[in-house]
């Protein structure tokens, strides 16, 4: 690609400064919108220069945000939605499948539900009979 080509597609980014930066030159002026001049050495701008060309690419201007960079030595792998079974064994084998983990966890859930049931009740009872006055005592008031 060229120069001119090179400038164009970097030239779409907004944040980017000016077409002059573009030039091979000692130092990269970059001024942001806050009034307030950075300088940056040769390499630094070897470096941002690089980097911003990644970022700023055709290739990558107009992707998905997950296919936006361009990761080496990792493989994945993935099975299209038209070969996908939505309910693989869904009836044959899942209802002898809830049934056994319905016997597997009844005797983890069941105690400690029993035992709060209990308590609740108790304790609605004693709440209520906390609440009402003994007559016994009010009997010789006048």
């Amino acid at each position: 690609m060229d120069e001119r080509g090179r400038r164009a597609e970097v030239m779409q980014c907004s944040w980017y400064p000016s077409s002059s930066a573009l030039r091979l030159s000692q130092e990269l002026t970059y001024e942001p919108r806050r009034k307030l001049r950075v300088t940056l050495p040769l390499i630094v701008e070897s470096h941002f220069r690089s980097a911003f060309e990644t970022i700023c690419s055709v290739d990558t201007m107009g992707r998905h945000f997950g296919d936006l960079a361009k990761i080496r030595h990792v493989i994945t792998y993935s099975i299209s939605l038209f070969e996908q079974r939505a309910f693989p064994n869904y009836f044959s084998k899942g209802t002898m499948n809830v049934w056994r983990r319905f016997r597997a966890s009844i005797f983890k859930i069941t105690p400690p539900m029993v035992v709060l049931y209990l308590t609740y009740t108790w304790g609605n009872h004693v709440h209520e009979q906390g609440k009402k006055k003994d007559i016994s005592v009010y009997e010789n008031d006048e």
